[in-house]
């Protein structure tokens, strides 16, 4: 794999690699575990019809999604009631939860600042640019098997 792009694609993966170390950093911060702040995370941003639904959602099984939603209620992050229909429970974040939510936006935002803390305005543009180049090129090879 010796070509003359090696490199930088090492380098931008590298940088993702090191993007997502910083943020799990971030999130041990919370004191939950990775994949209950995944969980709260999720159930900030979308409300689901029942816990079938959102372990779809998250491409797990039902099963799971039932342990790690036990684990958070019994920990005060998420309550969830008996519907109007009772086979399904209304999950909602606590105050707890919510409090939670917020640090870690508050963090990632830290994290993604960090990252970008040195560049200047005109190299920020420009690596936008790139990057929307590099996408839609992979977006075309993929579409038509060429990016040229």
């Amino acid at each position: 794999m010796d070509n003359e792009y090696y490199s930088l694609v090492k380098m931008m993966t590298d940088t993702n690699k090191l993007h997502r170390r910083a943020i799990e950093y971030s999130v041990d911060k919370t004191g939950i575990h990775r994949s209950q702040h995944y969980i709260l995370m999720k159930l900030s941003a979308e409300s689901f019809a029942s816990q079938k639904e959102f372990a779809k959602s998250l491409n797990i099984s039902p099963a799971a999604i039932a342990v790690a939603l036990s684990k958070l209620e019994e920990s005060g992050y998420i309550k969830r009631t008996v519907g109007s229909d009772t086979r399904f429970n209304k999950i909602s974040i606590t105050e707890k939860g919510k409090a939670v939510v917020e640090a870690s936006r508050a963090e990632f935002q830290r994290v993604d600042e960090a990252m970008f803390y040195s560049l200047t305005d005109e190299e920020l543009s420009a690596y936008r640019s790139l990057m929307e180049k590099m996408q839609n090129n992979l977006k075309s090879f993929i579409e038509g098997g060429s990016a040229k």
